[in-house]
C-alpha cells in the first residue's frame, strides 16, 4: 500500500461523520493515532513521522483555509490527493486596495462681454435753435449838441456886405446805441420860415453846417433864432432827439 493510500485511509477514519469535525480536533486526532501507531500496517518508524509530520501540517492548513474549502476536496475517493494535488487548491487572496482619487473638475464661468451697439451717425443735421433776440426798445443816446460860431448873418447882396461876418455854423453831436446808430440829421426851423434839414456825418461823433442863408430869410433890420433838432436813429427805428438854436441877423443890419 502507498502512502497516499494509507493517508487516505487515515484521514476516513478520522472523520466518522458528516460534516466533519473542526480542523484543530482532526489535527489532534490524528496525531494521536499516529503516536500510538493507530495508522496500521508497516511502513516503518520512518513513514510514521512522516505521516505525524504531514498530518500535522495538514491540520494546521486545513484550520486556515477549511472554512473556506469545506475539506470535500481532500477527502473525495476520486482522484487521490497528492502534494500537487493540495498545493493546486491552495487560493492566495489578495485584497488590493485602490485609491481611486476623482479629480476636481474646475469649471470657470464663462465671461460675457457685454458689447455695447455701434452708434449710428444720423444724415439729419443737427437742429440749432436761433438764439431768442428780445425786441430792440432802447432810443440811441444824444448828447449836447455843439454850435461853432453863433450867431450869423445872412449872405451879402450886390449893395450891402456884412464884411467879415461870419455866414454859416457847424454843428456837433454825440449819438450811441446798444445796437448800433443808423442815421443822425439836423432839421431847423425858422419863426416864419423856411423849414429844412440835413444828415449828418460820423461815428460817435457826427457834425454838419448850418447856413448860410440868403437875404431876405429874415425880416430886414432883424434877427431870428432858430431852433436846431438833432435826430438819431437806431434800425429798430427808435429815436431820441436834442435841441439847441442859432440866432440869423438880416443883412440889412449890416447897411451903411
Amino acid at each position: 500500500m502507498t502512502f497516499d493510500d494509507r493517508l487516505r485511509r487515515e484521514l476516513q477514519k478520522a472523520i466518522p461523520s458528516d460534516p466533519p469535525p473542526d480542523p484543530a480536533a482532526l489535527a489532534e486526532e490524528l496525531i494521536r493515532r499516529a503516536s500510538t501507531g493507530g495508522g496500521g500496517g508497516g511502513g516503518g518508524g520512518g513513514g510514521g513521522w512522516r505521516i505525524v509530520l504531514w498530518l500535522a501540517g495538514l491540520a494546521i492548513f486545513g484550520g486556515l483555509i477549511g472554512g473556506a474549502l469545506g475539506l470535500s476536496g481532500i477527502f473525495d475517493s476520486d482522484p487521490e490527493p497528492t502534494a500537487t494535488t493540495i498545493a493546486a487548491t491552495t487560493t492566495t487572496v489578495v485584497t488590493t486596495t485602490t485609491s481611486t482619487t476623482v479629480p476636481t473638475v474646475t469649471t470657470a464661468a464663462p465671461v460675457v462681454t457685454a458689447t455695447s451697439a455701434p452708434a449710428t451717425a444720423s444724415s439729419a443735421p443737427p437742429t440749432t435753435a436761433p438764439p431768442t433776440t428780445a425786441p430792440d426798445t432802447t432810443s440811441p443816446l444824444v448828447g449836447q449838441l455843439s454850435i461853432s460860431p453863433g450867431p450869423i448873418w445872412e449872405l451879402d447882396t450886390d449893395v450891402i456886405s456884412c464884411g467879415t461876418n461870419p455866414r454859416q455854423s457847424t454843428i456837433i453831436a454825440q449819438a450811441s446805441d446798444d445796437r448800433g446808430v443808423a442815421a443822425v440829421t439836423l432839421s431847423w426851423a425858422f419863426p416864419g420860415g423856411p423849414n429844412g434839414s440835413k444828415a449828418m456825418s460820423g461815428s460817435g461823433t457826427y457834425s454838419t453846417t448850418f447856413g448860410p442863408f440868403p437875404y431876405l430869410t429874415v425880416t430886414d433890420n432883424s434877427s431870428e433864432s432858430a431852433t436846431l433838432t438833432i435826430t438819431a436813429t437806431d434800425a429798430a427805428g427808435n429815436s431820441t432827439a436834442t435841441q439847441g438854436s442859432i440866432a440869423v441877423f438880416s443883412t440889412s443890419t449890416c447897411f451903411g
